[in-house]
């Protein structure tokens, strides 16, 4: 039902599933937002479209939660 609802096939939704571990609502949301404020900067806000991308990957490594040390 949900492969209808989202529209994509099984093996992928498995592979976002995967993907997803180790996220919490409030840092995804804020890489969600970081992905849009990026996108506007790429095409044209920003002055530097390569450091809005660098800047971009850099937020969302840091919103994912960290694990505790095993």
């Amino acid at each position: 039902e949900l492969m209808r609802e989202v529209g994509v096939p099984a093996w992928k939704l498995r592979t976002l599933r995967e993907q997803s571990r180790g996220w919490d609502d409030n840092g995804l949301a804020r890489a969600i937002r970081l992905v849009a404020t990026a996108d506007a900067d790429i095409k044209g806000q920003a002055q530097d479209a390569s450091y809005a991308l660098e800047k971009l990957v850099l937020e969302i490594v840091r919103s994912r939660p960290q694990r505790a040390a095993n």
